[in-house]
């Protein structure tokens, strides 16, 4: 009995390490050069809800890991656009409630059955759903569009191709996370024995 909880728990770290482990890498490609929105956020957040059991851990993981590369963003790479040192830019608050919807989106519709259609549903559910929320919060934050329907739909127009490149990083980067955990847990076998 002891040995069998001793090698669950063990079971436990190993996953948990993993999983917060594969979310880190992949979110420091987010400080390599990439094209706009060609990035790893959605699927990160996808990921996280499909693996943890711990919903706080499936929100929080995702969420640090993209707040942390924010920071760094905001005042390394992004300095001629922004006055001082920089923790939230105006409008990002909506993105990370995106976020957290995705991160539920993979809870609901990945945490029980990963097969390959409800992945790409997933993913192009997320990146829509990420793309009316940002949007939307672009248009209430930004200045940039008149603060009524007409300006509100011009703004989801021009937003258009931003959410070709989403699609595309959303898909790359799941791919590598949910093929990769699949091919690390056949060898491996540690993902199905524990919930975190």
């Amino acid at each position: 009995m002891i040995f069998s909880k001793l090698k669950m728990l063990t079971q436990k770290h190993k996953k948990n390490i993993y999983l917060i482990g594969i979310i880190v890498i992949v979110a420091l490609s987010r400080i390599l050069p990439h094209a706009d929105n060609f990035t790893p956020v959605i699927a990160i957040s996808i990921f996280s809800g499909a693996y943890f059991y711990n919903k706080v851990h499936a929100t929080l993981v995702p969420l640090l890991s993209i707040f942390i590369s924010d920071i760094y963003l905001n005042n390394i790479v992004y300095t001629h656009m922004l006055d001082s040192f920089t923790i939230f830019y105006k409008g990002v608050l909506w993105q990370y409630f995106a976020y957290i919807a995705i991160v539920y989106i993979g809870v609901i519709f990945l945490s029980t059955n990963k097969s390959f259609n409800r992945i790409i549903f997933s993913t192009i559910f997320s990146c829509l759903i990420f793309f009316i929320i940002s949007n939307y919060g672009f248009w209430l934050n930004s200045g940039l569009y008149e603060k009524n329907f007409s300006g509100l739909l011009t703004c989801y127009i021009s937003g258009i191709p931003f959410f070709q490149l989403t699609l595309l990083g959303t898909l790359f980067y799941g791919a590598f996370l949910f093929g990769g955990t699949r091919y690390i847990n056949r060898k491996y076998n540690f993902m199905s024995h524990a919930n975190t």
